[in-house]
C-alpha cells in the first residue's frame, strides 16, 4: 500500500540520517585530533624557543582545537536520537540500533528502472492504482445508472400461468402485470436519466484524477532520475575537492614541521579540507535520498 511504501522509505532515510551523522561525528573527532596535533606542534616549538611559534600562535592553536571540540557532544547527541527513532520505528528496544552500526556507507543504487517502459511502471504506484479503480468502478455505476433506463421485466409472471387452469387466465391481468413493469421505469424517465447524467459526471471527474496521477507520477520519476544525475556530479566534484585539500593540507603540514610555513597557513588548510569532507558528507546524503525518492516514484521497488 501507499502508506506501507512511505513507510519504508522514511525508515531507509532515518537510516540515511544516522549514516550522516556518524560521518559527521568521525569528521569531527578527526578535525579535533588534527588540531590538537597543531596545538602540541606549536606550544612545544614555543617552550623551546623556536622563532616560528609565539604566544599568539599557541593561543590561535588552542582556540581552534576547542573550537572543534565543542560539535563532538551536540553531533553525538543528534546521533543517538536519531538511532532511539529508528529503534522505535523497527519495535526494538532502546539501544538494539546503536549496538549493530558498523557501517559509515551511505547506501547505494541497487536497482536499475527499466526506463524503456516507463509507463507501465506506474502500475506498481498504489496512487495510480487506486485513482484507476477508482475510475472503473464510476465507470460501472454508469452502466448500472443506464441499465435502470429499461423495463424490469421478468418471467415471472409466465410462471405463475402454470399453476392456472385456462379457464381462470385473464389476458388483460396478464397485460396489466407486465405494463406496470414497463411503466414504471417509463414514469420516471427523467430521474433516471439524471442519475446517468450525474454518474457520467462523476465518472469524468475521476477519468481526469486519473490521468493527473499518471501525469504526477511520470514527473516523479523524471525529477528523481534528473536529480540523481546531477547529485552524482556533485558528488564527483566534491570528492575531487577533498583529495585536492587532502594534498594540500600534507603538503602544508609538511612544509610547518620543516618551519618553512606559518601556523595561519595550516589552519587555513585545515579549515578548508574540513569544509569539503563536510560538503561531501552533505551531497552523498542528498544523493541517497534522491535514491529513495526514485524508488518510492516506481512504486516501492524495495530489492
Amino acid at each position: 500500500t501507499a502508506n506501507e511504501q512511505l513507510e519504508i522509505a522514511r525508515l531507509i532515510r532515518n537510516w540515511i540520517a544516522a549514516i550522516a551523522l556518524q560521518n559527521q561525528l568521525q569528521l569531527a573527532q578527526d578535525t579535533a585530533r588534527t588540531f590538537e596535533t597543531t596545538y602540541d606542534l606549536t606550544d612545544r616549538r614555543y617552550r623551546a624557543g623556536s622563532q616560528s611559534s609565539s604566544a599568539s600562535d599557541v593561543l590561535i592553536a588552542r582556540q581552534n582545537l576547542e573550537f572543534a571540540l565543542i560539535d563532538i557532544p551536540e553531533l553525538e547527541r543528534q546521533l543517538d536520537s536519531q538511532l532511539l527513532v529508528i529503534d522505535e520505528q523497527l519495535g526494538r528496544l532502546p539501544g538494539q540500533t546503536a549496538a549493530t552500526l558498523v557501517t559509515q556507507s551511505f547506501p547505494a543504487v541497487v536497482m536499475v528502472p527499466p526506463l524503456d517502459k516507463p509507463i507501465g511502471l506506474l502500475t506498481s504506484r498504489p496512487d495510480v492504482a487506486a485513482a484507476e479503480l477508482r475510475y472503473r468502478a464510476a465507470l460501472e455505476d454508469v452502466g448500472a445508472a443506464k441499465a435502470n433506463l429499461y423495463p424490469a421485466i421478468t418471467l415471472a409472471g409466465a410462471l405463475t400461468l402454470q399453476g392456472e387452469t385456462p379457464s381462470d387466465f385473464s389476458w388483460q391481468d396478464y397485460i396489466a402485470s407486465l405494463s406496470s413493469a414497463i411503466s414504471g421505469p417509463v414514469f420516471q424517465g427523467g430521474r433516471l436519466r439524471a442519475q446517468v447524467r450525474i454518474e457520467q459526471a462523476e465518472a469524468d471527474e475521476l477519468a481526469t484524477a486519473f490521468a493527473r496521477a499518471a501525469l504526477a507520477a511520470v514527473i516523479d520519476v523524471e525529477t528523481a532520475l534528473l536529480s540523481i544525475d546531477r547529485l552524482t556530479q556533485q558528488v564527483e566534484r566534491s570528492r575531487a575537492a577533498v583529495a585536492t585539500a587532502e594534498s594540500s593540507n600534507q603538503l602544508v603540514q609538511s612544509r610547518y614541521r620543516q618551519g618553512l610555513s606559518s601556523l595561519l597557513a595550516v589552519l587555513e588548510t585545515q579549515r578548508s579540507l574540513n569544509s569539503t569532507r563536510q560538503s561531501l558528507i552533505q551531497s552523498e546524503q542528498a544523493l541517497a535520498n534522491a535514491q529513495v525518492d526514485l524508488f518510492v516514484s516506481l512504486g516501492g521497488n524495495w530489492k
